[in-house]
């Protein structure tokens, strides 16, 4: 599965139980419930997923908000501000992408 469609789900299934998380909640859901330890999820937990971080990868997707240092929620498209250079990311990853067992988690676009 692709980093990022991971990273979107565990953001999702932690938004269930709390309203915030830090990245080492998300890794280490991403670790228990894919086995996953690939090197780079950490940067996409901290930037190439992040809406409100710098755009400095090829490949952006506004799926988080940083509210503040190790402390994360989930992107809420029209609610949150994007950057202009932000603007045109997905907010969520194409259906074909996500597992059929996460399928709920995405909104109808």
């Amino acid at each position: 599965m692709k980093i990022h469609v991971e990273v979107f789900i565990a953001g999702k299934i932690l938004e269930q139980r709390q309203s915030r998380f830090s990245p080492n909640e998300i890794i280490e859901f991403i670790r228990n419930e894919f086995g996953d330890e690939r090197s780079g999820i950490r940067t996409h937990v901290t930037a190439a997923c992040v809406a409100n971080a710098p755009t400095n990868h090829p490949n952006c997707y506004n799926y988080l908000w940083r509210i503040d240092h190790a402390e994360y929620r989930n992107f809420h498209p029209g609610r949150d501000s994007l950057k202009p250079e932000k603007k045109g990311f997905r907010h969520q990853p194409y259906p074909i992408d996500v597992p059929e067992k996460y399928r709920y988690l995405l909104r109808d676009e």
